[in-house]
C-alpha cells in the first residue's frame, strides 16, 4: 500500500529513466477490434512518471491517451502517439485524513471517514473488492466483469444493477486528476471531503476545486480532460448476498413479464435485479431468466456447500469449453434459438446461491467467453424500455429469416439509479441498461449491432453505452445530452491545447476552441 497520495513531487525529482526504453508495441483490446501502434508505449509506475508524460507529450506536440484493460469496444482510447498503460499505478492508497475536514463536517457532508477508501487509477476491481475484503470493507455496487480498471470504469459510467444504486462513478468523493503541462488536480463536489486551507499549506503548487458542475463535468469524460492518478471511493461495511435465478421453461417469458406492473414491482422488491432474454421465439415465446440478489443476514458457513457456489458443472464447463460456443453458433446457427434457451436453462438455481457480495455479482466463468456488445440506456418512463426489447427481437427476427445473422447470447437487462455526471448515461433519470452481447466469431456482428442502434434511436433519446460499441456522433450527442454545452465547457478549459484528443473526440465533435479562460480564474 503506498502510505500517501504524493500529490506533489520535488522538481529535482524526475522519472525513471526507464520509463523511456520501452520499445515499439502493438497494444489491442481484450477482442481484437481496436488496435494501436503508438509512438510510445509507456507503464508509469508513479504519480512522477505519470506528470512527466504528460509533460514530454505536450512538449513534444503529441497527444496522450491512457488505457486500463482493454475492455471497451469503441475508439475511446485510440491514439497514434503516446499511450499511457496505467496498469503499474495499481495500489491502495492510506488516507491522508490530515488533508480532510474534521469529523463533524465530514458528516455533515453526507460521508462517512470509515467509508472512504483511497486507490491508484490503475488498481482493478478484482484487485479492489480483496483488499476492500481484507479491510472488512465491500464495494456498494459492481458490474459482472471485474478485470476492468477503477479508473477505465468511472470514466465510463460502468455500473451494475439496481435501481436503488447508481453507476460506479456514483462512489466517488474525490479524484485526482493529471491535467495539461502536467498540473495536478484535486477534485470534488462542492461540499467536499478535503479542507482547503490544509490542502493549501501540504500542496502548494496543486489546484483543489471544489465544484458540483465541474466534479460532475471531470467524473466521466472518457479521459477527455486528463489523466485520473487516483481515486476517494465511498465504501460500505462487508456484506452477503443471495442470489436467485429463476426462468425454468414453461414459467417465465418475456411476453408475460411485460405486462402490468411486474417488472416495476420487482425493481423495487429487489436490491439487485436482471432479465436476461432469449432473442428467438422457443414454442412461441421468448424465454426469460430473471436474476435478484438480495442482502443475507445469516450464517454463511454454516449452508450447505452447494448454496455457497454456483453450479459446479455449468462453471467448469464453460471454463472448460470457452471457445467451443462461437465454433458451435457458426456451424450449427439455425439451431441458436434452442442454443441460447439450454444456456440459460442451465444456469438457474432456485436454491440460491449465498456470498460475498463481490463473488455473487460477478458473472463467474462465463467471463472468460469473449464477445462483442453493444448497450443501451432507455428511460424507465412510460415503459419505454419494453418499447425498446421488443424492437431488437423484431430486429433479431428479421435478421434471422432474411440474412440468416443470428446472436449468439441472451440480451440482459439491467437496472440503474440516476447519476449527477454529466455524460453519465444515467443522468438525470434512473435507467434500463439493455445490453446485446455477442460472441466472438458471430456472423455480422457489428452488421447486428449498427441495426439495432438504428431502430433504437427511433424510439427518442436512447443512450448508448460509451465504452461498448456505438456510432455516436456529434449531432446525436446533442440531442441525447442536454447538458453537453456546460460539459464541453469544461473539456475546452481542461484542454486547451487538445493534448487529450484522439479518434474518439473527433468523432464526437469535441472541438478544442482557444480560451485564455484559466481553471484558477474561475474556482480561486
Amino acid at each position: 500500500m503506498r502510505q500517501d497520495a504524493k500529490e506533489s513531487v520535488p522538481e529535482n525529482i524526475k522519472a525513471s529513466d526507464t520509463l523511456w526504453k520501452s520499445k515499439r508495441k502493438t497494444w489491442q483490446n481484450c477482442v481484437c477490434n481496436q488496435v494501436i501502434e503508438p509512438l510510445q508505449y509507456l507503464k508509469p509506475q508513479s504519480l512522477q512518471e505519470l506528470i512527466d508524460i504528460v509533460k514530454k507529450a505536450q512538449n513534444n506536440n503529441c497527444k496522450v491517451k491512457a488505457v486500463g484493460s482493454g475492455h471497451s469496444f469503441s475508439d475511446i482510447v485510440q491514439t497514434s502517439d503516446f499511450l499511457v498503460d496505467c496498469h503499474g499505478l495499481n495500489s491502495p492508497i492510506t488516507l491522508d485524513k490530515d488533508l480532510l475536514y474534521d469529523d463533524e463536517t465530514i458528516a455533515k457532508n453526507g460521508y462517512n471517514l470509515a467509508h472512504l477508501m483511497h486507490v491508484e487509477n490503475g488498481i482493478t476491481i478484482k484487485a479492489l473488492n480483496q483488499h476492500l475484503d481484507k479491510n472488512r470493507l465491500a464495494l456498494i455496487n459492481m458490474g459482472g466483469y471485474d478485470a476492468q480498471t477503477i479508473a477505465g470504469v468511472i470514466s465510463t459510467s460502468t455500473h451494475g444493477t439496481g435501481i436503488t444504486l447508481g453507476p460506479i462513478a456514483s462512489s466517488v468523493a474525490s479524484l485526482i486528476l493529471v491535467g495539461e503541462m502536467g498540473q495536478v488536480y484535486r477534485i470534488e463536489p462542492l461540499n467536499g471531503i478535503t479542507d482547503p486551507a490544509k490542502y493549501k499549506a501540504r500542496f502548494p503548487g496543486n489546484k483543489l476545486i471544489q465544484d458540483d458542475d465541474f466534479f460532475n463535468a471531470v467524473l466521466v469524460s472518457m479521459g477527455c480532460m486528463g489523466i485520473i492518478y487516483s481515486v476517494i471511493l465511498k465504501v460500505m461495511d462487508s456484506y452477503n448476498l443471495c442470489e436467485e435465478r429463476i426462468g425454468k421453461e414453461g414459467e417465465t417469458f418475456w411476453e408475460d413479464l411485460k405486462q402490468g406492473n411486474q417488472i416495476a414491482e420487482l425493481l423495487q422488491a429487489n436490491r439487485h435485479f436482471e432479465i436476461w432474454v432469449n432473442p428467438y421465439e422457443v414454442k412461441g415465446k421468448h424465454g426469460c431468466l430473471v436474476t435478484k440478489r438480495n442482502i443475507f443476514e445469516g450464517e454463511v458457513r454454516s449452508l450447505p456447500l452447494g448454496r455457497r457456489s454456483r453450479k459446479w458443472l455449468i462453471e467448469n464447463v464453460v471454463l472448460l469449453f470457452r471457445k467451443v460456443p462461437a465454433l458451435i453458433f457458426r456451424f450449427f446457427y439455425k439451431s441458436t434459438p434452442a442454443l441460447i434457451a439450454s444456456s440459460m436453462k442451465g444456469v438457474i438455481d432456485y436454491d440460491g446461491y449465498i456470498d460475498k457480495s463481490f463473488e455473487v455479482m460477478h458473472l463467474g466463468n462465463a467471463n472468460f467467453v469473449k464477445g462483442y456488445s453493444g448497450e443501451y440506456a432507455v428511460s424507465l418512463e412510460d415503459n419505454l424500455f419494453i418499447d425498446a426489447v421488443d424492437a431488437i427481437l423484431e430486429e433479431a427476427k428479421k435478421n434471422r429469416e432474411i440474412g440468416q445473422l443470428y446472436h449468439t447470447s441472451p440480451i440482459s437487462l439491467r437496472f440503474v439509479k440516476k447519476c449527477d455526471a454529466l455524460l453519465s448515461m444515467m443522468h438525470g433519470e434512473d435507467k434500463c441498461m439493455i445490453e446485446v452481447p455477442l460472441l466472438v466469431g458471430t456472423k455480422g456482428r457489428f452488421q447486428i449491432l449498427d441495426k439495432i442502434e438504428h431502430r433504437l434511436f427511433k424510439l427518442g433519446k436512447i443512450r448508448p453505452h460509451w465504452g461498448q460499441y456505438n456510432n455516436l456522433g456529434e449531432n446525436t450527442i446533442k440531442e441525447l445530452y442536454p447538458e453537453i454545452d456546460k460539459w464541453l465547457h469544461f473539456y475546452r478549459m481542461m484542454n486547451k491545447s487538445g493534448i487529450f484528443n484522439n479518434t474518439f473526440t473527433d468523432r464526437c465533435g469535441f472541438v478544442v476552441e482557444n480560451s485564455e479562460v484559466e481553471v484558477e480564474t474561475i474556482f480561486s
